[in-house]
């Protein structure tokens, strides 16, 4: 590792070494679901250092295999689909056989969702609640929190996420960009649609901007299709952004673009998502019935007799085939995640058994922290 690399991650790893607590880890217990990429290993050890790490399930889509090979000497792997978790006591099982006293559950993308409700009723008292990092995970919990009777601490909606979520942006359009150049295609000479104007959206628009020939924007919001237009992109209809671009990136996380409207697309689309596959398109039906081809290692096209398309890394998120760098601020976002465990194990009577966000107070404390240890990394 460089000199510069030893800096860097030395420094954010004492940032993060700050949220540490011996007397929770004592009688707490964690389950966590995360992507493996590089940045993990001092999150998980900031993690291990504030309860007892029951079980890690790797998101599926985001492991890089040399990290986890790392990772699998120290902790405890679960390979589980949503599927397998929604179905069966595996997690129930987990978490008694831990021994531990106390337990709560760090989501990424609203796993624990469908068996909260259960396992808050057989847990009773020791399970006392989830900690969520995702948009999609959010909404998730937010369709079942008036029944789960349980505190629930989001930060997919924190001032502090804002910046990883600029910079996600900004990554998703680098991979998509990659993967043109290796067909020979580039940004300058393209119609680019953005499906969503979220804050990754904003961020993927912003870049493609001063890159592409033109950027349209739909959104289902007409708030947010307001602001595209007064940020100065084409906001056409859902349908004539469908059919008018020679790139879409969808970054919606809630199936904009499916087999129902799949015929809308200009022949030669290609698709590039923001996240999943599973979240972001809902093509079943269309990838049962069309052909496929590998054009290179990461892009497909489908095709029948009346239609192409083409899809970059099979419609799940690019910006993981390169590691989905974002830099340090990942470290902002991931230290929101410790300090919101601890408000869970603390003070969780004080949340209202809802979702919920961090106090401001909060937020502006762990930031004043991490530009403490930004201006001791640069200086």
């Amino acid at each position: 590792m460089s000199k510069i690399l030893e800096t860097t991650y030395s420094q954010i790893g004492n940032f993060l070494d700050t949220f540490a607590n011996e007397e929770m880890r004592n009688n707490l217990g964690v389950i966590i679901v995360t992507h493996i990429l590089p940045d993990r290993f001092l999150f998980l050890e900031a993690i291990s250092k504030l309860a007892k790490i029951i079980a890690i399930i790797p998101k599926p889509k985001s492991i890089h295999y040399p990290t986890l090979e790392r990772l699998e000497d120290k902790y405890t792997f679960e390979f589980l689909s949503r599927e397998q978790i929604s179905s069966s006591d595996i997690i129930e099982n987990l978490l008694i056989n831990s021994r531990c006293k106390k337990f709560i559950l760090l989501d990424m993308g609203g796993y624990f969702a469908p068996i909260i409700q259960k396992l808050k009723l057989r847990l009773k008292d020791r399970l006392l609640g989830v900690v969520e990092d995702t948009e999609n995970g959010h909404q998730k919990y937010l369709k079942l929190v008036e029944e789960v009777g349980l505190p629930i601490i989001s930060v997919a909606r924190s001032p502090l996420k804002e910046q990883e979520d600029y910079l996600v942006g900004q990554s998703i359009f680098f991979s998509t960009e990659v993967i043109l150049r290796e067909i020979n295609i580039l940004p300058n000479y393209i119609n680019l649609g953005v499906l969503g104007y979220g804050k990754i959206g904003k961020s993927v628009a912003q870049i493609a901007k001063s890159k592409c020939r033109q950027v349209s924007v739909y959104d289902i919001n007409p708030v947010l299709q307001a602001q595209a237009a007064c940020h100065g992109y084409k906001i056409p209809s859902f349908e004539n952004i469908l059919k008018g671009s020679d790139v879409i990136i969808s970054c919606t996380g809630n199936h904009a673009i499916n087999d129902n409207n799949i015929s809308l697309l200009k022949d030669g689309c290609i698709l590039s998502s923001a996240t999943s596959a599973d979240d972001e398109f809902g093509l079943s039906h269309t990838l049962k019935n069309y052909q496929k081809r590998s054009i290179t290692k990461n892009l497909m096209m489908l095709f029948n007799q009346n239609k192409s398309f083409y899809l970059m890394n099979e419609g799940n998120a690019v910006n993981f085939l390169h590691n989905a760098v974002v830099g340090d601020f990942i470290f902002l976002v991931q230290s929101e995640i410790l300090e919101a465990t601890k408000e869970i194990y603390y003070h969780g009577n004080q949340y209202n058994q809802k979702i919920n966000t961090l106090s401001y107070k909060i937020h502006k404390q762990i930031a004043q922290k991490f530009v403490l240890s930004l201006n001791s990394k640069f200086n």
